[in-house]
């Protein structure tokens, strides 16, 4: 009987090369490719086929003859294998025994062998990293490592952080007391959101290192949470890992999702809202911030798939199925005051909140319309200004595809 072993040295997220190469050029759509490291070992030792059976217990007083059917359960008195018959039912599996802090898994897959791989096993588990084994081309055994993430917010929610590292118990202290300090200052939970999503903006500056893992429980840094919220520098992996950290511990349910686009693969954050399942990409978010003073865009911020545009995904990477539509209130972190679908109207209540308000940025939205600074300076030179004085702004814009963000600074 032949076995194969095959170590995956890359998780989901960890095999994806950073999500942005080349962050500067981010606001045209360039993302870098995905890179993938396999490292085979040697060829495991075969299996001892010719072990003993169990013998059966002599103290059992019943002798009559069981005439029932065969346990199929059990062959040669090793508990049959699950049997898998296509990639949603697979990720519904994994992710149902690692609720239940399982993490060593096997599977016989009776579905199309030639859709699963290493890769595809990696993204639909979303781990830190994975080692697995292919006996009979279709038997596997998959050992799962968590992400440091996973562990602080289990930690966090049972009390027991026996099992942190003391990098991890830095990491939870540092999360705890961030959320604790954010809840003072949000009015709601939505509020809450936009600033744990504001603080990973502010903090962590991205990081296109090394995507190997050589030792799975201790992946480099800048790749998960631990690199994000202590030192200041992370790629997409890291950014979904302190995200799902720092949203979790404030009380959202948080997960992760493989995504794909143009250019390759990436990973984002999921987050339910009101009973129902969106995208938020901090990485990407952070992105379209190339200088320091320059204000947020939120291009992916509880994003539902008619704003996802740029992104592909099937439906074995989704846990949970993310909305068709985006609520305009909660993936535009300004609120509905601030959304318009007339762009006239739109500058002149942003230049009313500079003038009359004091607030020298305004952000604002356009909804179903595909705008360019252009069209908002065109509009600011038709608004009446009392007091005849000259003024001087800045506008950032940005188009998702569906609607036009806007940023105005007034001086």
């Amino acid at each position: 009987m032949k076995k194969i072993l095959i170590v995956l040295l890359l998780a989901s997220a960890l095999m994806l090369t950073g999500c942005a190469e080349t962050l500067i050029d981010l606001a045209d759509g360039v993302v870098s490719g995905v890179v993938y490291a396999f490292t085979p070992s040697e060829e495991a030792t075969p299996d001892n086929e010719d072990a003993d059976a169990s013998e059966p217990s002599a103290e059992s007083p019943d002798t009559s003859v069981d005439e029932s059917e065969p346990d199929e359960s059990y062959v040669d008195n090793e508990p049959k294998m699950q049997e898998i018959s296509s990639l949603v039912e697979l990720r519904d599996y994994i992710n149902g025994l690692k609720e239940d802090d399982v993490f060593e898994i096997d599977f016989k897959y009776v579905g199309d062998i030639d859709e699963l791989d290493g890769v595809t096993i990696a993204r639909i588990a979303t781990a830190c990293s994975i080692t697995y084994t292919v006996e009979n081309r279709n038997e596997y055994h998959l050992s799962i490592t968590e992400y440091p993430g996973d562990r602080i917010v289990d930690a966090y929610r049972s009390g027991d952080t026996s099992a942190l590292n003391d990098d991890e118990l830095e990491v939870l202290d540092v999360a705890t007391r961030t959320v604790n300090d954010l809840k003072r200052y949000a009015e709601d939970d939505y509020l809450l959101e936009v600033f744990i999503h504001d603080v990973i903006l502010d903090n962590v500056t991205y990081l296109n290192g090394t995507t190997d893992v050589d030792d799975p429980m201790n992946p480099p840094r800048h790749l998960t949470a631990v690199g994000a919220l202590l030192d200041g520098y992370a790629n997409c992996q890291g950014y979904t890992d302190a995200f799902y950290t720092l949203a979790s511990i404030a009380g959202f349910e948080v997960g992760r999702m493989t995504v794909e686009n143009a250019d390759g693969g990436h990973i984002v954050n999921t987050i339910l809202i009101d009973g129902e399942w969106y995208v938020v990409d901090t990485t990407f978010d952070d992105a379209f911030t190339h200088e320091d003073g320059d204000p947020y865009l939120y291009y992916m911020f509880n994003a539902g798939r008619d704003v996802c545009i740029e992104y592909e995904w099937g439906r074995e990477m989704e846990y949970y199925p993310i909305a068709d539509e985006s609520d305009e209130y909660y993936y535009y972190s300004y609120g509905s005051d601030r959304i318009y679908d007339d762009i006239d109207a739109m500058a002149q209540d942003m230049f009313d909140e500079w003038y009359y308000n004091g607030s020298c940025e305004v952000h604002a939205m356009l909804t179903d319309k595909e705008c360019d600074w252009l069209d908002l300076s065109d509009a600011f030179d038709d608004i009446y200004c009392p007091s005849g004085a000259y003024y001087e702004y800045t506008i950032w814009t940005l188009f998702n595809g569906r609607d036009t963000y806007f940023v105005v600074q007034f001086e």
